[in-house]
C-alpha cells in the first residue's frame, strides 16, 4: 500500500448544496415532487459524514439520468397486493426516490394495519437505507430496508461472487431528548464504496475483509476491488443474504440471484423492501419511547460509553448543521463543476465565509 493521501478540501454552504442537488436533478428531467425528495436523501446521506454513499455519488446519477439509463420520469405498476402487503415495477426510476415510494407505501399500510411491506423491483442502487429509516424513526415508525443488488459478495473459501451483500438499515424512536437508533450496513465487511474510497485514499483493510483474484487475504481495498469481499460472520452473513434476495428478488418477480427471469422484462438486477411497524399500534407511543429510552440507558449501564448506532452520525451532522458548510473532496467539487457546465446550471459556489 502507497502512503495514505490527505485530499484537498473545499467548503461549500449546506444551502447551496441542497440548491445544486435540487437543480441538477431538475435539469435531468426529474418532476418537482421528485427532486424534493431526492434532496432530501442526499443531504441526510451526506450529513452521516462517512464520505461515501452520498454527494460523491451525484456525478453518476448524472450521467446516468441523462443516458437514460435511470428513468427520470418513472410510470409505477403495481404487481400484487394483500392486505399489509404490496410489490411494484417502479420502472428504472431514480433509487432515491422509488425508495421513497416504497418507504411511504409501507407506512400507509402500517397506518391502516399496524405493519405494512412494500416491494420493489427494477429499482436503482438508493445510496444508502440510512435516510430513509432515519426519517421514518423521527415520524414515529419502526423501519427496515432492504436492497438486492447485484453479486458482489463471495463466502469463506471461495474467490467467486456468488452473493449480493444485502445492503440494509433500520430505525426507531429513542424518546423526545435523544437521536433515533439508526444502524445501515451491508453484510459484507465493506461496501465498494468504502473500498474505493480506501483505494483512491491509500488506506489499508482489514486482511479478513476480503481477498485478491488468488483467494488469498489482503490489505489493499484495491485487490479486494478486483477479487472478492467475504460476508460478516462467514456462512452466517452468507445465509443473511440469501433471505434478503428472497424477499427483494425472487418475491417481486425480479432477478433471481444473477439471472433474470425469462417470463418478464425485468430492466435490471436493483430490488428493495420496505417494512414499517406503527408502535402505537401495540401500545401508547409516549410508553413506546420511554421504553426505548430505557433500552438505550441500560445498554450504557452495563457498558459505560458502549456507541449507539447512528449516534455518532447524529453528532457530526449536528455539528454541520451548526456551521452551516461541509467540507468536500475539490475532486468531486471539480466533477460538480463539469456536470453544471454540462446540465447549463450555476455551479456549486464555494463557502467564502
Amino acid at each position: 500500500m502507497r502512503e495514505a493521501m490527505i485530499p484537498d478540501m473545499r467548503t461549500v454552504g449546506l444551502v447551496e448544496l441542497e440548491r445544486f442537488i435540487h437543480d441538477a436533478v431538475a435539469a435531468c428531467g426529474v418532476p418537482e415532487e421528485d427532486c424534493a425528495k431526492a434532496v432530501d436523501v442526499f443531504m441526510r446521506a451526506t450529513l452521516r459524514g462517512v464520505g461515501h454513499h452520498d454527494i460523491y455519488d451525484l456525478p453518476s446519477r448524472i450521467s446516468r439520468l441523462l443516458s437514460g439509463e435511470i428513468n427520470a420520469k418513472p410510470q409505477y405498476k403495481q404487481l400484487s397486493a394483500f392486505k399489509t402487503m404490496e410489490a411494484w415495477d417502479v420502472d428504472r426510476g431514480l433509487g432515491e426516490v422509488v425508495c421513497c415510494f416504497a418507504m411511504e407505501r409501507a407506512k400507509r399500510l402500517a397506518d391502516e394495519y399496524g405493519i405494512g411491506m412494500c416491494i420493489i423491483r427494477n429499482s436503482n442502487h438508493f445510496l444508502a437505507a440510512a435516510p430513509y429509516v432515519e426519517r421514518a424513526a423521527e415520524e414515529g415508525y419502526i423501519s427496515l430496508l432492504l436492497c438486492k443488488g447485484g453479486m458482489n459478495m463471495g463466502t469463506i473459501g471461495r474467490t467467486e461472487n456468488c452473493m449480493g451483500s444485502l445492503p440494509l438499515g433500520f430505525g426507531f424512536s429513542a424518546g423526545s431528548d435523544a437521536p433515533p437508533v439508526v444502524f445501515d450496513a451491508c453484510l459484507a465487511y465493506a461496501s465498494h464504496g468504502e473500498l474505493r474510497a480506501r483505494a483512491a485514499k491509500g488506506i489499508p483493510i482489514e486482511p479478513w475483509w476480503g481477498v485478491d483474484t488468488d483467494g488469498q487475504p489482503t490489505t489493499d481495498p484495491a485487490k479486494v476491488l478486483e477479487g472478492t469481499r467475504m460476508p460478516i460472520g462467514g456462512h452466517k452473513g452468507y445465509a443473511l443474504s440469501m433471505l434478503g434476495e428472497v424477499l427483494s428478488g425472487v418475491f417481486t418477480g425480479g432477478w433471481i440471484m444473477d439471472q433474470a427471469p425469462d417470463e418478464d422484462a425485468v430492466d435490471n438486477h436493483w430490488g428493495h423492501t420496505a417494512l414499517v411497524i406503527k408502535p402505537d399500534t401495540m401500545l401508547d407511543m409516549a410508553k413506546f419511547k420511554q421504553r426505548t429510552s430505557t433500552l438505550l440507558d441500560r445498554a450504557d449501564k452495563l457498558a459505560p460509553g458502549v456507541h449507539i448506532p447512528g449516534h455518532g452520525s447524529y453528532r457530526r451532522k449536528a455539528g454541520m448543521l451548526s456551521k452551516g458548510t461541509i467540507d468536500l473532496e475539490s475532486g468531486l467539487v471539480e466533477k460538480l463543476a463539469e456536470a453544471a457546465a454540462r446540465l447549463g446550471i450555476a455551479p456549486l459556489i464555494n463557502d467564502r465565509s
